[in-house]
């Protein structure tokens, strides 16, 4: 089993008597004795499967769609719809066209999408030609909709303790484990507050179905909920580390961790089940419903639905975080230095590669065509994006931590130092 370190202001803590920190998530970088300065507002532009519409440019009769923007760094989008305009009475038509009340309305096309990082460009519209009878212009044709600009900024923490597991029900409800003895910080849409945990242990993994459905799970069997209004301790019955926590609604949430330990939770009690595996299951667990649920660590085990069974993850071996948009879209990363990322489609694992050599540990996605990775490489933090063809990477501050979003447009990244990153979109 290898060993994990945590970053050199937290090296003397120790969140287990096992050997190393697999599930804390962190990663030692080569050569690297500084964190990065954080970069201010790195920018991506994450945009629809389409580019924009071009200009529909009149003609003498007919308004001819023109071909699509150019999209960013993204390849040019198709080209726009057709007017249907009327008789020209100032020059003469290309073409015969019927007599008419008015042009109808032309809608362009949406182009082949361009690449995430670049974005698309916005389709124009122009008026079609004017009508023989009433002298009316035709309707506008109507281009394809803007790329969107999403940029990661930094976030005031308020500390500068270990941040880890990030989740919430919404915008301004946010919640992040800090520490050990653990806390938690709470986002309330304009600042972090800290909430007292009431352990003495560390915690490791969160999840929730709301607002007032939250669960943490930590060191020897720690697990806590949240109604609403208070944590408290609920009886786990183990004594095992448990590192990941997910469910598809209250009554069925499972938690994972050393040993192979797995626990469901039917609503009222937390009970063990087997796993099939006594390898330690540090690297989380996530799923798409009752029947479709995964875990991952030094094994990777699928539920579905009636028993746990081993999987094979295409030879990548251990695996420290997994996430995915459907259950046809699974990715599985490690925090060992590796040129492909793993990818499940519904049947298979298959390697994807990466365009460098990258230990990653964060991961979170959103959509078959938009997925976010985190880790490092040997120059410092390294923040991966998916765009449906190909991964690409950037600088960021944070060489090591947890990544989670609510959405496309509205992710939280956080690590070492108390360092938080937030990435918007903005139209």
């Amino acid at each position: 089993m290898g060993v994990r370190c945590l970053v050199a202001n937290l090296s003397a803590a120790r969140f287990s008597d096992r050997n190393g920190l697999r599930a804390e998530h962190v990663l030692r970088i080569p050569a690297l004795t500084l964190l990065l300065t954080v970069s201010a507002c790195t920018q991506y532009r994450v945009a629809p499967n389409d580019g924009g519409g071009g200009d529909a440019v009149a003609t003498d009769g007919a308004s001819q769609g023109g071909s699509g923007g150019s999209s960013g760094s993204g390849g040019a989008g198709m080209g726009g719809g057709q007017d249907a305009g009327g008789t020209d009475t100032t020059h003469d038509a290309p073409i015969d066209i019927p007599v008419g009340t008015g042009g109808a309305i032309g809608t362009g096309g949406m182009g082949l999408g361009g690449s995430a990082i670049g974005g698309n460009g916005a389709g124009g519209s122009r008026d079609g030609g004017a009508d023989a009878n009433t002298g009316s212009n035709g309707d506008s044709s109507v281009g394809g909709a803007a790329g969107a600009v999403g940029t990661w900024t930094p976030v005031s923490s308020g500390t500068t303790q270990q941040l880890r597991s990030p989740w919430g029900s919404a915008p301004n409800a946010v919640w992040v484990i800090v520490g050990f003895p653990s806390d938690f910080l709470y986002w309330n849409g304009t600042f972090w507050a800290m909430v007292t945990a009431g352990t003495n242990q560390g915690l490791m993994g969160l999840w929730g179905s709301g607002a007032n459905d939250i669960w943490a799970v930590g060191i020897s069997g720690v697990i806590l909920h949240w109604n609403g209004s208070t944590w408290s301790p609920v009886t786990s019955g183990t004594t095992m580390e448990l590192d990941g926590v997910w469910g598809s609604g209250p009554n069925d949430v499972w938690a994972a961790g050393a040993k192979g330990t797995v626990l469901h939770w039917n609503g009222s009690f937390w009970s063990s089940v087997p796993s099939s595996t006594t390898e330690d299951l540090y690297g989380g667990v996530w799923g798409t419903g009752p029947a479709d649920v995964w875990s991952t660590g030094d094994a990777l085990i699928h539920w579905t639905g009636a028993s746990w069974s081993a999987v094979d993850a295409g030879g990548i071996g251990s695996t420290d975080g997994m996430r995915g948009s459907g259950p046809n879209d699974l990715w599985a990363v490690r925090g060992s230095g590796l040129a492909t990322i793993q990818h499940w489609n519904g049947a298979v694992w298959s390697s994807v590669p990466l365009n460098g050599t990258y230990s990653l540990v964060g991961l979170w996605a959103s959509a078959p065509d938009n997925a976010w990775a985190l880790g490092g490489d040997q120059s410092g933090g390294v923040m991966l994006h998916w765009n449906g063809s190909a991964w690409s990477a950037s600088p960021t501050s944070l060489t090591a931590g947890s990544i989670w979003g609510l959405d496309a447009g509205d992710i939280w990244a956080v690590g070492a130092g108390g360092a938080i990153l937030r990435y918007s979109i903005q139209n």
